[in-house]
């Protein structure tokens, strides 16, 4: 089976210089606001974004988290946000810019071909071709 990889590609200065930023889908999150809409739906808000980014579904266990910041990944069977833990560390959610990064991410992730070609056409460079001689040594 195929792994499924997310991926952030970052172009500076004239597409001269590639990051490639790899997770795994289920591994990759980020902090939201969650706030209760209903007893089983919660409203994800994120930092400079007045509406919310996406709903989830909450059980009564999450109610406890009301209006704080946590973080959530994508439950890929699921096909949905699930809680992962409470960030009491953290003042203010990913900025919305961060968000839309990792939902992308998610939607359109890397298979092993496409990260082999990515490879192939931005690291890896021909060797030059070399005598099958050695020649004479070289004078001392």
């Amino acid at each position: 089976m195929t792994k499924f990889w997310s991926t952030v590609l970052v172009n500076k200065i004239a597409n001269e210089a590639k990051i490639l930023i790899l997770a795994n889908i289920s591994l990759t999150s980020f902090l939201i606001v969650l706030l209760m809409l209903t007893e089983t739906k919660g409203l994800l808000y994120v930092g400079g974004f007045d509406r919310p980014l996406d709903q989830m579904k909450v059980t009564k266990d999450l109610h406890q988290y009301n209006n704080k910041i946590v973080e959530c990944s994508w439950d890929v069977e699921k096909k949905g946000w699930k809680f992962m833990r409470e960030r009491t560390d953290k003042s203010f959610p990913n900025a919305y810019s961060t968000a839309i990064a990792v939902v992308e991410s998610i939607k359109n992730p890397v298979t092993e071909k496409i990260l082999l070609d990515f490879l192939y056409k931005y690291c890896w460079r021909p060797q030059p071709k070399t005598s099958t001689t050695m020649g004479p040594p070289a004078p001392k």
